[in-house]
């Protein structure tokens, strides 16, 4: 974090504490790590952060063959969040989920 950078909400920031930790006990960071540290990231508002953990990630594919659809959706926000984006990126990740099945 930036000096002078400090998460307010209380449980927010133990949380993320408690997150870190588990982190640096890990030898290796999973998809799923590097993804929730990316959230973490996107929610204190450093994107250009959180961007470069999603470049460090090897989507893994689900049952159906694709990543998982918080990695994309990771993506496309990131995509439309970088300044100067043509949101190209975006469009083709949206694409692939527009005839996805939603239950309710």
């Amino acid at each position: 974090m930036e000096e002078g950078q400090w998460i307010l909400n209380r449980e927010m920031r133990q949380t993320y504490q408690k997150f870190l930790l588990f982190l640096i006990a890990k030898k290796a960071w999973s998809m799923k790590d590097r993804l929730m540290l990316a959230t973490y990231l996107v929610m204190q508002d450093r994107r250009a952060e959180a961007a470069e953990q999603m470049e460090k990630i090897r989507p893994e594919k689900s049952k159906h063959g694709d990543p998982d659809i918080q990695y994309d959706y990771l993506r496309a926000y990131l995509d439309i969040a970088r300044s100067g984006s043509d949101f190209e990126e975006a469009k083709r990740i949206s694409l692939r989920y527009q005839d996805y099945p939603v239950h309710q």
